[in-house]
């Protein structure tokens, strides 16, 4: 072979092995930037504000809806698992509300799970089998007044305890791809350097 063919083929290669290492390095970086993707229902705020007049008494006695939340506001879950949800609705001095309040429950995604009912102060959840994340949402109306909140839910994977046969542990592609990369740099090295010998 003449050296200049032997200079192109150890090119070549070297290009191979870097192709390989930036689809590796690619691999690692593009989950990062993109992220996760969150819905607007999942960026809003625990209370949207109300639709009716903004000026709260402050004699505390009762009669208008001032704060909403839904407890726990935050929760973490396994596959099936049920936890049941309250909403709690506060006067302007904190106390709890007296006058009359309809609540209204629904999820962000129909894949999250499911409610065991739609209205009421307390609401049981029943997670999904597949782990995800989303939003339990609520709404409270009392009066001319409504008001909203959110709860986050994770839902976490099946763990090896649990019912059914064990799962085995996924392949690593992030593995494979720096084995790859790593095994192609030693081709590289080795091929160089028995050209240089030659």
């Amino acid at each position: 072979m003449r050296p200049g063919n032997e200079g192109r083929i150890d090119g070549v290669v070297a290009l191979a092995g870097l192709v390989a290492l930036g689809l590796v390095l690619g691999a690692f970086a593009l989950p990062g930037l993109v992220g996760p993707r969150s819905g607007p229902e999942q960026s809003s705020a625990s209370n949207l504000g109300s639709l009716g007049p903004q000026s709260i008494p402050q004699n505390c006695s009762g009669t208008a809806l001032a704060d909403l939340s839904a407890t726990p506001a935050k929760v973490a879950a396994t596959p099936l698992e049920v936890l049941m949800f309250t909403a709690v609705a506060e006067n302007a001095c904190g106390a709890p509300l007296t006058q009359a309040t309809s609540f209204s429950w629904w999820l962000s995604s129909v894949s999250l799970g499911t409610l065991n009912s739609s209205a009421g102060k307390i609401v049981a959840y029943t997670a999904c089998i597949a782990p995800m994340g989303g939003v339990l949402h609520l709404k409270a109306t009392s009066g001319t007044v409504t008001l909203y909140a959110n709860s986050s839910i994770s839902v976490s994977a099946q763990s090896s305890s649990g019912s059914g046969s064990p799962s085995s542990p996924g392949v690593s592609w992030a593995g494979v791809g720096i084995m790859a990369a790593l095994l192609v740099a030693a081709g590289v090295v080795l091929l160089a350097g028995r050209r240089k010998r030659k």
